[in-house]
């Protein structure tokens, strides 16, 4: 049968060995009946087994990223949702030019948000925020073109409460939409700020209030000549001269130094 294990000399309770009726591992076992068994790890690999390292796990998402992870799920779903609306207009409503162009506006931007790839790096992000930019100048016009087209359309409307709901959820949705893209293209903008150079942060600070270029560096022979005045007016040990730090006199100081 099994091994019925050895008792440790002079450790009562401790009990050394496999468990009655089988052959495993030797283990430990308390004076409570807890075995804790003592024999090669699982994990551990077979003898002439090569050791592969473990993947290293990939680094966590930034805000940034997350804020566009959570517009790419967002933005499709509340798109399909005006699409909706529009189909469920009366359909010579519907077959209204400049309606059936909004319409269409609609679902180019459902299509391009849902064929872009997942946000996965710093340049998704990016690539991602040059779409937003393009979707909100191609949906300025869209509250104009609405109300061009129920203006169009007035004459065929004899119920103009049917209209509301879908005005209302229409404009409501589209605000929405453009306040969370517009905030992830601020963040956006921000952190790119943040990653520019001091230097030329401050450079391109002075040129706006100059309104022209202001170069980052000066030209070789201006520097030239600005180290040639410095030395002629300054010491031999690099001081300048005394007469340059006194204070000019007045004429009451001579008159003042003659009595």
């Amino acid at each position: 049968p099994g091994n019925p294990g050895v008792w440790g000399g002079g450790h009562p309770g401790i009990w050394v060995g496999g468990s009655e009726g089988t052959q495993g591992d030797p283990g430990v076992q308390t004076g409570l009946g807890t075995q804790v068994g003592l024999g090669t790890p699982a994990s551990s690999p077979l003898p002439g087994e090569p050791w592969h390292p473990p993947a290293p796990l990939p680094p966590p998402p930034s805000p940034l990223q997350k804020s566009a992870r959570y517009l790419q799920q967002e933005l499709p779903v509340r798109i399909a949702h005006r699409i909706k609306g529009f189909r469920s207009l009366p359909f010579i409503i519907g077959c209204n030019p400049t309606i059936l162009h909004v319409h269409e506006l609609y679902i180019r931007a459902f299509q391009k948000l849902s064929e872009f790839p997942p946000i996965q790096a710093q340049g998704d992000e990016a690539r991602y925020c040059a779409l937003l930019r393009q979707l909100l100048e191609d949906h300025k016009d869209v509250v104009t073109l609405l109300a061009e087209g129920l203006r169009e359309c007035r004459r065929h409307i004899q119920d103009e409460r049917l209209l509301r709901p879908f005005l209302d959820k229409t404009l409501t949705s589209r605000l929405g939409m453009r306040m969370l893209a517009a905030h992830h293209l601020a963040l956006h903008e921000d952190k790119a700020a943040v990653r520019a150079p001091v230097r030329e942060r401050a450079a391109g600070a002075h040129q706006r209030a100059r309104g022209g270029a202001v170069p980052l560096h000066p030209p070789a022979p201006r520097l030239r000549a600005a180290r040639a005045a410095q030395e002629r007016h300054e010491g031999d040990d690099g001081v300048p001269p005394r007469h340059a730090l006194q204070r000019p006199r007045h004429r009451g100081d001579h008159r003042q130094q003659r009595h």
